[in-house]
């Protein structure tokens, strides 16, 4: 069996080739890969299904072409599928791409990452690669916290795993409430690896912008000891734009202290936000921020609040807050809560929707500055050692000593 060395890579010659099948290019992933292929003894590759990232395509619940403000196609080999119709979106059925053999022969593969498991393509690639000899892993981050499901839902699931499990090495976990997820539906607990949500840490890290910190800070009317809670994301109804508009107005109504909220992207809710900012001058719609913008806006914020209804099945926002040393807010239905928010210590768990709640967390929160910059340090901590690019790459090299023992 392969040893691994201190760094992670392990210590064969050749480098350990993995490639990821994914629908399209994804601004979280895409650095990894490159990350990878310069920093360990890894050739990591990518099969995609669609161009819709790269495009200026719309985004949905973005409402707008997004461009996150960083290159998604450098630093790794990618191949495009061709497809039957339409790649400008991504559903259960499209795009109908053909040519995944061909691509899986060019690229060699020892591994094969499918970020997904429950569309047809991911089943059939699947079949396609254990066919050719390859390792098939399974990378999703579904839970039971932030989706009700039906007990039909999960008995036909379950049925489901079953057949994947008789094809695939096993399921890459992005956390505990995952975990959770693949076990209740039947997957062995040796048969889940763990591979955390990461995002580039020392990107967010790095980055210094003291001076433009004060001046964006400045001209939204905050002092050093006034409180910036923030929002970032699509402004949608699942993110709980609106409770957390009414949970702020309440507490800001009373409030004996200078604190303000913004909120950053864009969507169906923009005119929510803008009406809400209208009346209440404390309240500020930012726009959105690409990659490159957001580093230097989590300088500026004192707290993150992620008061999704449902669907967040992970909050990579949450991340790059903690990275950069923000304590955060979070609903008990956004998927990374049981691993990175602990109450009091890095942040909050309030009910979700509950408008009350919402309000009594921002309020003890804001209560003390230092306390509040004590959890920024602490989830900082929490991210930076055990959610980073370095420990997904350790936990991708580890599944190649069970292909060449």
């Amino acid at each position: 069996m392969l040893k691994t060395a201190h760094n992670g890579s392990t210590s064969r010659k050749e480098k350990i080739k993995i490639c990821f099948l994914v629908t399209h290019p994804i601004q979280y992933l895409s650095p990894l890969f490159s990350f990878m292929n310069k920093n360990y003894n890894a050739e990591v590759s990518a099969i995609y299904q669609s161009n819709c990232s790269i495009v200026n395509a719309i985004d949905k619940e973005f409402g707008r072409p997004v461009n996150w403000g960083r290159p998604l196609l450098e630093g790794y080999k990618h191949i495009f599928l061709p497809a039957i119709g339409s790649v400008d979106k991504v559903s259960f059925f499209s795009p109908f791409n053909y040519g995944l053999l061909e691509a899986i022969r060019e690229i060699k593969p020892e591994i094969l990452i499918i970020v997904g498991y429950s569309r047809p393509f991911h089943l059939w690639s699947a079949i396609i690669a254990r066919l050719l000899g390859i390792k098939v892993y399974f990378r999703d981050d579904a839970n039971l916290i932030s989706v009700v499901r039906t007990a039909r839902n999960i008995k036909l699931k379950k049925l489901y795993f079953r057949l994947v499990l008789t094809i695939a090495s096993g399921f890459l976990s992005v956390g505990s409430a995952n975990t959770d997820y693949y076990s209740s539906h039947g997957v062995p607990r040796g048969k889940i690896k763990s591979m955390p949500w990461a995002i580039d840490n020392d990107y967010f890290m790095t980055t210094a912008y003291s001076a433009e910190r004060h001046k964006i800070r400045t001209g939204l009317g905050l002092s050093n000891d006034s409180i910036l809670f923030s929002f970032v994301g699509k402004l949608s109804h699942r993110k709980g734009v609106e409770t957390l508009v009414k949970a702020f107005n309440n507490l800001s109504n009373g409030a004996n202290r200078d604190i303000h909220l913004a909120f950053v992207g864009d969507g169906e809710l923009r005119g929510v936000v803008e009406h809400a900012a209208s009346y209440n001058m404390k309240i500020h719609y930012m726009g959105f921020k690409d990659q490159v913008e957001l580093a230097l806006w989590y300088a500026c914020i004192d707290v993150l609040v992620l008061p999704s209804n449902n669907r967040e099945t992970w909050g990579l926002v949450v991340n790059e807050a903690g990275i950069t040393g923000k304590p955060v807010i979070v609903s008990d239905a956004v998927g990374c809560w049981p691993d990175l928010v602990v109450d009091g210590v890095t942040g909050f768990v309030f009910k979700t929707g509950d408008v009350e709640d919402l309000a009594r967390v921002m309020n003890e929160i804001s209560s003390d500055k230092q306390r509040l910059s004590r959890m920024g340090e602490a989830l900082h901590d929490l991210v930076q050692k055990g959610y980073s690019f370095d420990v997904d790459a350790r936990a991708l090299l580890e599944l190649a000593p069970q292909i060449k023992s």
